[in-house]
């Protein structure tokens, strides 16, 4: 078995990682010139990292997990932002994007960063607010363009 410090790093990785692929989708829609798209494609990511880091920051101030003897993760709110971006731009790779989510908690929860309750309550506070995102902002969109 690989040692902490290797774990580590590897956890360390995966974000950036996920950021190098979302980025990757996003000069594709780029280079495809699908200016409506790529400016829906940004506006989710920003909301999604706003929603990750406004939790986290509400948590801080109001202490709303550590009220129930819980942690916030950060790492698992931006992971999860990632990975809902890439599962929408990059489908035929769902597989992939869900499992690596799954082993990335599997990881967390090895090397005692956070606790299952942690992972899912973060996990389902950030994937409501940003699929309920999301999912007004495809509405909206698609309204826009009927007109």
């Amino acid at each position: 078995m690989p040692s902490f410090e290797t774990l580590d790093f590897i956890a360390d990785l995966y974000v950036p990682v996920l950021a190098f692929f979302a980025l990757a989708s996003l000069l594709r829609t780029t280079m495809m010139r699908h200016w409506r798209q790529l400016g829906i494609h940004v506006a989710m990511i920003l909301f999604g990292l706003l929603t990750a880091y406004g939790l986290m920051f509400v948590d801080i101030h109001l202490q709303l997990w550590p009220l129930r003897g819980l942690d916030y993760s950060t790492h698992t709110a931006v992971a999860l932002i990632m990975v809902i971006f890439l599962i929408i731009t990059a489908k035929k790779y769902s597989l992939i994007w869900v499992i690596s989510l799954s082993s990335y908690f599997v990881l967390m929860l090895y090397q005692e960063y956070h606790s299952i309750a942690d992972i899912l309550t973060t996990t389902l506070a950030v994937a409501t607010l940003h699929l309920s995102a999301i999912f007004l902002l495809c509405k909206k969109t698609k309204a826009s363009a009927n007109k």
